[in-house]
C-alpha cells in the first residue's frame, strides 16, 4: 500500500537547508575548449580568432540546411550516383570539418 503523505523535511522528503554553503562552491567553471589549445604556433592563433569561430558556426548552420535539402532531394543510395551538387557539398563539409579539427587540436 502506497501512502500519499510526504515524509518530513520539505518537498519530497529532501532537506534544502543551505546554511553554511558557499555559493562559489556550487558554481561550475564555464567550459571553454580554447583551454585545451596549445599556447604557441599559428594554428592556435587561428583557432582562437573570432573570424574562425564565426565561420565555423556559419558552416555548421549551412550544413544543417544542406542535410535537410539532401534528405528531401537526393534519391540516390550512393554518393557516387548522386548529382554533382551533392558530391561537392559532401566533400566540402567533410574537408572543412577535417581542417577545423586539425587547426584546433594540432
Amino acid at each position: 500500500r502506497i501512502s500519499n503523505q510526504l515524509p518530513d523535511g520539505g518537498p519530497l522528503g529532501f532537506d534544502f537547508d543551505m546554511t553554511g554553503v558557499n555559493k562559489k562552491d556550487l558554481q561550475e567553471e564555464e567550459y571553454d575548449v580554447a583551454k585545451f589549445y596549445k599556447t604557441e604556433g599559428f594554428s592556435q592563433v587561428i583557432a582562437r580568432s573570432e573570424i574562425f569561430i564565426n565561420l565555423t558556426m556559419f558552416v555548421i548552420i549551412l550544413n544543417t540546411v544542406y542535410i535537410g535539402i539532401e534528405v528531401d532531394r537526393n534519391k540516390e543510395d550512393r554518393l557516387a550516383d548522386a548529382h554533382v551538387f551533392f558530391k561537392f557539398c559532401e566533400h566540402f563539409f567533410c574537408s572543412y570539418f577535417a581542417i577545423e579539427w586539425l587547426v584546433r587540436f594540432l
